[in-house]
């Protein structure tokens, strides 16, 4: 058991860090629909994950790559490098130039239109159709079913690695209210309410709103001498 746990591990932190998942989350949340969406978002990219591990730890094990048989699971992982490979040469070439902008994919134009089952196919597509993250859940249940543990062991492992690999899609959940924003402060009662306000006094240099009066003394001249001779 503790072979197949440690064997998925670096598939599962690749998972987690994988930028996609979380920036539709995050995408996702700040919509008007947070509420529906963001659930049906965590839950396609869970299935997905569940699928693909499930159904790699079955061809694995059928094909015995735990049964004496070390070659056929080099033979799958080297596959599943290569594809890497590849996906990283693509994205390198695609990388934008200096000074020039590209637009944003299409599932990121429209998250603010999207639906319950829009959301829910988006996060299957980010988990099954995206070679990166496809090659990653593959390689880690490949190494899963080449330690030859029982059905416990692999069973167990195959959870953790699609727990530890969605972290960024179900945190964010948590961190916010039903309606998808941030939870709203508590009174002292324990009770929702508004969080306490100071009163701001104002700034020194605002003038006061109440009219001034002042008083202004005209300057004592000094009455002309008239002299006796004149």
């Amino acid at each position: 058991m503790g072979a197949a746990i440690g064997a998925m591990l670096a598939s599962a932190v690749g998972l987690a860090i994988s930028p996609p998942a979380p920036v539709a989350v995050v995408l996702v949340l700040g919509t008007p629909r947070a509420r529906t969406n963001g659930p049906a978002l965590a839950a396609g990219w869970v299935v997905g994950l569940s699928g693909v591990v499930g159904t790699v730890l079955a061809v694995g094990i059928g094909l015995g790559a735990g049964d004496g048989h070390p070659a056929r699971a080099a033979r799958l992982e080297l596959v599943l490098g290569a594809v890497l490979r590849l996906c990283a040469i693509r994205g390198r070439r695609r990388r934008p130039r200096a000074g020039r902008v590209t637009a944003p994919p299409p599932w990121m134009r429209t998250a603010d239109r999207l639906t319950a089952g829009s959301s829910f196919g988006l996060a299957l597509g980010l988990a099954v159709a995206d070679p990166k993250n496809l090659a990653v859940a593959a390689g880690g249940a490949v190494s899963v079913a080449a330690t030859g543990a029982g059905p416990g062991g692999t069973a167990l492992a195959a959870g953790l690695l699609v727990l530890i690999g969605s972290p960024a899609v179900l945190v964010p959940l948590g961190a916010t209210g039903p309606s998808g924003s941030a939870r709203p402060a508590r009174s002292a009662s324990g009770r929702p309410g508004r969080a306490p306000t100071t009163r701001r006094s104002p700034p020194p240099w605002r003038p006061s709103s109440a009219p001034s009066t002042s008083v202004t003394h005209s300057p004592a001249w000094p009455e002309p001498v008239v002299s006796g001779d004149a």
